[in-house]
């Protein structure tokens, strides 16, 4: 089982969301834990272990770290705008 660490920015974003959109954010990186690269995740292009999961207009951008077993989240926020930080 993976542990996932969040980067500040990932952190903040998180903690901006409430209600429905934060639980629904909280349950996909939880379920990240057992399944590092469910169906809907896809590689960013350039990037190797890097992945983003679209969850309606936002984005989780992700690495995997296989040796250490650890999921660490970049980034989350909306699409226009989580790109522009990675």
């Amino acid at each position: 089982m993976y542990k996932v660490r969040l980067k500040k920015p990932a952190e903040k974003y998180l903690n901006k969301l409430s209600g429905k959109m934060y639980l629904a954010v909280r349950y996909k990186i939880e379920e990240l834990k057992t399944n590092p690269v469910p169906g809907d995740a896809i590689p960013l292009k350039g990037y190797s272990q890097t992945y983003r999961i679209r969850l309606g207009s936002l984005r989780i951008i992700y690495e995997i770290h296989k040796g250490e077993l650890i999921i660490l989240i970049i980034d989350i926020g909306p699409r226009g705008q989580v790109y522009d930080n990675y």
